[in-house]
């Protein structure tokens, strides 16, 4: 987790393009990261340089969480993935943020929103993960 941090202490760019940085961190994509920052309740246009201590431990370890879901599930087929025998990922079943514009919130029925943070599409709940 230190490394992660040093990284995010030494940028003051929205969380969520810091996390999507491949110079940050390598592998994370589009629905990864909104998942991540939804189950850390981080706003993903925070200011990653202003995340405490405790909400950086947080968010590591929801990264390392959904991302091991994620990977025991398959992946997510959002559209046309297919692993490399033809099966489709299943870890879009479970999601809590991304893709669901609209939808209420499965933590505490608020409407989830869509934005774009840093050009990309970027799902939230305006409840569970206010802006600081």
């Amino acid at each position: 987790m230190e490394w992660l941090s040093e990284k995010l202490k030494k940028t003051n760019r929205k969380i969520k393009p810091a996390l999507l940085d491949q110079k940050i961190l390598v592998g994370l994509g589009n629905i990864y990261v909104d998942e991540a920052l939804f189950r850390a309740k981080i706003h993903p246009e925070r200011i990653a340089n202003s995340l405490t201590r405790d909400e950086e431990a947080v968010l590591y370890r929801e990264i390392v969480s959904t991302l091991s879901e994620a990977v025991e599930k398959g992946g997510s087929t959002i559209r046309s993935y297919v692993n490399s025998q033809g099966q489709i990922g299943m870890f879009q079943l479970q999601l809590y943020a991304y893709g669901r514009k609209g939808e209420p919130c499965k933590v505490c029925g608020t409407p989830l929103e869509k934005t774009v943070v840093g050009g990309r599409g970027t799902h939230y709940c305006p409840a569970c993960q206010k802006l600081k």
